[in-house]
């Protein structure tokens, strides 16, 4: 993660103004998440929400990440209800799977998905899988 985390701080630090800050924000944040450093990613998520409804696959992407950290700081009410913040954001605004069109973005729905996934795993403490909209599939 070292790598990585050098990446994201740099990125962080060159990227200033950069159209696609939020998502360096978010980058760092989640390196934060993998490092174990939950308050630091309970913050820079925080951060990267404070501009929620530009990118609504980021929106549920940092509301994943949030609950996993609150959750981790055992801040349960808290992440409970970032979990349920991300699930409002994805059912009302990402593409459902049996669409069979997921857009151009398909690979930022997929991280989504996967986040939606450990998040609800980790929160809810449920091990199947589970769909973007929180029901299990």
């Amino acid at each position: 993660m070292e790598p990585v985390s050098r990446w994201t701080q740099t990125a962080i630090k060159e990227g200033q103004g950069h159209a696609y800050f939020t998502f360096f924000q978010f980058a760092e944040g989640l390196a934060e998440y993998r490092q174990r450093h939950f308050t630091n990613a309970v913050e820079w998520m925080q951060r990267v929400l404070v501009k929620t409804g530009e990118e609504r696959f980021r929106d549920v992407q940092a509301s994943m990440v949030l609950a996993m950290a609150q959750y981790q700081l055992n801040q349960l009410d808290q992440a409970r209800a970032s979990l349920a913040e991300g699930f409002g954001i994805a059912d009302k605004h990402l593409p459902k799977l049996e669409s069979g069109d997921l857009g151009g973005s398909w690979h930022d729905w997929l991280i989504a998905h996967i986040l939606v996934s450990e998040a609800k795993a980790l929160v809810e403490g449920k091990s199947e899988s589970s769909s973007i909209d929180g029901k299990a599939q």
